[in-house]
């Protein structure tokens, strides 16, 4: 009688133990889930934003180019200006890329993926 009331707390444990690791997998993948999400939204809402800001750009450079080229009387000039801050623009941002682009996109992952 001892042996079977053993064998029966056992089996019962077992089954315990088994949906409380059933249980705690499903709660990981559901954090896993919603961590993926946020960081998914808060990039997709940069991006989003980052869109807007591109076309603002474009409109305001065409703009100043317009400005220029009629302030120098040459067309031609005021885009070749523009384009040319551009350039150097560029060329700055490549040389200083990581402490400007990279990690700020990695602290903001982490910061979404681990809040």
């Amino acid at each position: 009688m001892q042996e079977e009331s053993i064998l029966e707390k056992t089996g019962e444990s077992y089954g315990y133990l088994k949906e409380f690791v059933n249980l705690q997998f499903e709660y990981l993948r559901l954090e896993i889930a919603e961590r993926s999400g946020k960081v998914l939204s808060s990039l997709i809402t940069v991006a989003v934003i980052g869109l807007i800001a591109l076309i603002v750009l474009l409109f305001v450079s065409l703009t100043a180019a317009i400005f220029l080229g009629a302030a120098i009387g040459s067309y031609t000039g005021g885009f070749l200006l523009i384009s040319a801050f551009y350039a150097l623009t560029g060329i700055v941002v490549y040389y200083f890329r990581k402490p400007l682009i990279a990690s700020p996109i990695v602290s903001l992952v982490i910061k979404e993926f681990f809040d």
